[in-house]
């Protein structure tokens, strides 16, 4: 979050909510629906979600079919930093001379956590535990766009809430993969994210 008040945590997020509700930009979370559903190309997704004005700060993990499509774009409302590559995001900036406060505890082990484990051939969740896996984790997910897998769980604090499910999508002839009719677009290009997601 935009650290405007120095040391005073309630000041800042107060700041930043009153920013953010008299912003006219779209939010982080509709610019992404509309990336997923509108993006034809990894290139074009990339581009979207690096310049369009977006009404709070923001990090993106973005995925496509090729080794070489992969990026993290981190994000405040006009700026963007992009690190390419096989790279992880926790809750706070990567970027030099970003200024902020970081969301969560151990935000740096969990980046070299999520690094050092999360980085294998086969989809699993290997990379899930301390201090990725928190007692305010609901939902943990891993996906993998070239074959059209999903591995999804949910998740009360530490202690598994579901069984783990495992779903592999089928891509058509136009590359694009569909849950099931023609209106249900997943992913346009294959064009989907790792991510491991915690409440608060």
């Amino acid at each position: 979050m935009h650290q405007r008040r120095g040391e005073l945590l309630p000041l800042d997020w107060l700041a930043n909510k009153i920013e953010a509700w008299r912003s006219t930009n779209t939010t982080p979370a509709h610019l992404l629906r509309s990336v997923f559903e509108q993006a034809d190309t990894f290139a074009e997704a990339r581009r979207r979600l690096t310049e369009t004005p977006i009404s709070t700060p923001a990090i993106f993990s973005l995925v496509g079919c090729r080794p070489a499509e992969r990026c993290i774009i981190e994000r405040t409302e006009t700026a963007s930093h992009v690190h390419n590559g096989a790279r992880a995001a926790a809750n706070a900036w990567q970027a030099p001379n970003w200024s902020g406060r970081a969301r969560g505890l151990d935000s740096t082990d969990r980046v070299h956590q999520l690094t050092t484990h999360g980085q294998g051939k086969t989809l699993d969740f290997n990379w899930l535990q301390p201090p990725v896996l928190t007692d305010t984790t609901r939902v943990t997910a891993a996906l993998a766009p070239a074959s059209g897998t999903l591995l999804a769980q949910g998740f009360d604090g530490l202690t598994p809430a579901t069984r783990s499910l495992s779903r592999i999508f089928q891509q058509n002839h136009s590359n694009e993969m569909r849950l099931s009719g023609p209106r249900e677009k997943f992913c346009s290009q294959a064009i989907l994210s790792t991510m491991a997601v915690s409440a608060g």
